[in-house]
């Protein structure tokens, strides 16, 4: 017991000791934790400071973001970027302040050194749509300093010192803060630069494609880059750009059409009595190929090629964005825009589980190359001033404005800026393709309504859609160039065609005149019963043929910056029924080109000669296939056929087919000079089939401009 006596008694000892110890330890541990707490929040980095120099305190300012993208676009969104700003964005910000201060004579001595900013959405979700009334602002954005604890906006906080290299006063400071630092304004690409969500992290997100008949170069979460790759794994351009809301359509170094499921919006750089905005002057790469003499001939013209032609006139529809959507066995659901050739033609390789390119490819060169087009076409899109495009559109339009200004401005950029900066951080996307079926063509044209086209069926016809398709092949081999014709009845027509409705149905469509202030003839025939027909230019009705049954023609003078008619015809007008009724629109001195030929007039007369037709050897301008064309038209020494073959395009009234199979029998005479080497023979023979096949399915691209250029429809 005694024992038992003495531990407790030592136990009692020990545990008074221990009670205080312990309060009196947590004490000074929780004393100490409130000091480091305490300085957590004012602890900002801060940057390194002249000796020479006075500056200001750390001065800390609050701001009111607004939750839109611009003040002039109406029911925009924006998606905050949450926390501190990277150091570029900083840098950013900073030069914005600096400039400020430097705008105002009181304040150009002075400098502003920022330590931090950072952004904090107080809304329940980060992605906010308000809809503002027109700001006198047009693209500028003005952020004011935050007044009370409103959580109508977003908040900025920045952390920032004034630095003067004389003697900094309280009454300067003062006056700078109430003066300079009350709001801030910026244009609107700057705004979403510095606030936008910052589109560069999680880059484990990110994919890359190399092989070379994979029109898909690289996926960025939601964005998708298609271009041409040749067997080397150079990336010789990216020629559509694909987001959640929209598709960019890149032609020669230009943007020509920006297309969501319902709108388009279709950049004219032809109609030279409207050049408001300048064509962009960027270089390109063009990396260079060079293909073995001794080598055999892989086929790179295989896959998908769509033929898309008005049904009602057979012209072709040229500015349509085509979107091919099939099941790949091992990789699921697979979706390519296709490329735009020109003459209706659209096309997308498909890619295979051959290895005939592989002894060719060098990942360096890809990602070299990816790195180099992003920075060309990162140039691309900051160079077009969409935000003033956009303030000029019609109130319709002001939605679909949004999501490409915050596309253009900062998700486009954001993801051209990490591939060029972080493309050796991507994943690869597997190889290994599958058996592929159900292909379907989503074909989206201006002023038509979708149309979505399966290719599995041939001869299929679509009752909904108004919309026929012909197959030119048994079945898809994905190893062969396969061609689908598709014709489409739209509520669209161009000038130079007839246009004809009966059976008292009522027409209304738009006519594309192809170019403003120009004079268009307009001949109508209702014959006995009586119908109306109405012209509609800018929105104002120029021309009313009446209720009548009779026939006419007039000129009719447009003089604004549209080049598009609109057409309305009331059938059956005065009560009756079983009417007919047609109407044509000719434009004076401008040629009829179709497929093949060139002509003047519904009456196909001949064009006459205005300048002589010229030549550049092989390849055309723009076109996606130089990289494989001018090295091997000299390798081979098909420069003098090809020569021949662009005088034929540009001397009037040729037929497109006879001068490609000129061009065909022309190359094939050259290389019979390799007949003593039955292998130079052979791939001499093999890349002449290749060429006569590129100016197959996109000369028309060329012909048409070439008859343009050097014909016209003279009246005498």
């Amino acid at each position: 017991m005694a024992a038992n006596v003495q531990s407790s008694s030592l136990w009692s000892k020990w545990y008074s000791c221990l009670i205080p110890t312990t309060f009196i330890g947590v004490g000074l541990f929780l004393i100490a934790g409130i000091i480091v707490l305490s300085l957590i929040p004012a602890f900002i980095p801060t940057k390194t400071l002249s000796a020479g120099d006075s500056y200001s305190s750390l001065i800390n300012l609050k701001y009111n973001i607004p939750r839109t993208l611009v003040g002039d676009l109406s029911e925009n969104t924006m998606v905050l970027h949450s926390g501190n700003l990277t150091d570029n964005r900083v840098k950013l910000f900073e030069a914005v302040l600096q400039n400020k201060l430097y705008s105002n004579q009181n304040f150009k001595n002075l400098r502003i050194n920022i330590s931090q900013v950072s952004t904090q959405s107080l809304a329940s979700s980060r992605r906010r749509r308000t809809i503002n009334r027109r700001s006198s602002n047009g693209e500028r954005v003005i952020i004011y300093q935050k007044s009370d604890n409103s959580t109508e906006f977003d908040q900025l906080e920045i952390f920032f010192r004034l630095v003067r290299h004389e003697p900094l006063t309280k009454s300067i400071i003062s006056s700078a803060l109430i003066n300079i630092f009350n709001q801030i304004e910026f244009n609107a690409t700057t705004f979403l630069t510095l606030f936008g969500d910052d589109s560069t992290s999680g880059l484990s997100t990110r994919a890359i494609s190399y092989h070379v008949k994979d029109s898909g170069i690289m996926t960025f979460d939601d964005v998708n880059v298609f271009g041409i790759k040749h067997y080397t794994g150079n990336i010789q351009n990216i020629y559509a750009i694909q987001t959640n809301n929209t598709i960019y359509t890149i032609d020669n170094g230009k943007i020509v059409r920006i297309r969501s499921l319902n709108e388009t919006f279709v950049f004219n750089y032809d109609d030279v009595n409207n050049h408001t905005y300048q064509t962009p002057n960027i270089t390109f790469p063009t990396p260079i190929f060079i293909f073995p003499q001794n080598e055999s001939v892989p086929n790179i013209f295989t896959g998908i090629l769509v033929k898309l032609n008005n049904q009602i006139s057979s012209s072709s529809v040229d500015d349509g964005t085509l979107l091919l959507n099939y099941l790949d066995a091992n990789q699921i659901n697979k979706s390519a825009v296709m490329l735009t050739m020109g003459g209706g033609r659209y096309y997308v390789p498909l890619p295979t589980n051959d290895s005939l390119f592989d002894k060719y490819y060098d990942s360096n060169k890809f990602l070299t190359t990816i790195t180099q087009q992003s920075d060309a076409y990162l140039q691309l899109f900051q160079t077009y001033p969409i935000v003033d495009i956009c303030s000029k559109v019609p109130d319709v339009g002001k939605s679909f404005c949004s999501f490409i200004v915050q596309e253009m401005t900062v998700t486009i950029p954001g993801v051209l800026r990490t591939a060029s900066q972080n493309i050796s951080e991507f994943q690869t996307k597997s190889q290994l393709f599958g058996q592929m079926t159900n292909f379907t063509v989503i074909a989206l044209v201006p002023g038509e309504e979708s149309l979505i086209i399966p290719l599995n069926t041939n001869n299929l016809i679509s009752s909904k859609s108004n919309t026929r398709v012909v197959r030119n092949v048994n079945d898809i081999d994905i190893t062969q160039l396969n061609t689908f014709s598709i014709q489409i009845i739209g509520a669209r027509g161009q000038c130079n065609e007839e246009t004809v409705a009966g059976n008292d149905i009522p027409d209304d469509r738009i006519i594309e005149i192809g170019k403003s202030h120009t004079t268009v003839t307009f001949s109508y025939e209702t014959y006995v019963i009586k119908d109306q027909i109405e012209v509609y230019y800018m929105n104002q009705q120029i021309f009313s043929t009446g209720c009548v049954g009779a026939n006419g023609a007039i000129n009719l003078t447009l003089d604004g910056d549209e080049s598009t008619l609109r057409v309305n015809v009331i059938p059956d007008c005065a009560g009756d029924t079983g009417t007919a009724w047609y109407y044509s629109l000719q434009c004076t001195n401008e040629l009829i080109c179709e497929d093949d030929i060139c002509y003047c007039g519904l009456t196909r007369k001949n064009s006459t000669q205005i300048q002589p037709a010229t030549y550049n050897g092989c390849g055309g301008e723009g076109s996606p296939f130089n990289f494989l064309i001018n090295p091997l038209g000299d390798m081979w020494g098909f420069t003098p056929a090809c020569n021949d073959h662009d005088m034929c395009y540009g001397t009037c009234n040729n037929l497109r087919n006879t001068c490609d199979t000129n061009f065909l029998t022309s190359m094939q005479q050259t290389c019979s000079k390799f007949s003593s080497l039955p292998d130079g023979y052979n791939n001499c023979e093999g890349w002449a089939g290749i060429f006569y096949l590129a100016v197959h399915f996109e000369g028309t691209h060329f012909f048409v401009p070439g008859q343009k250029d050097d014909c016209n429809c003279v009246t005498k």
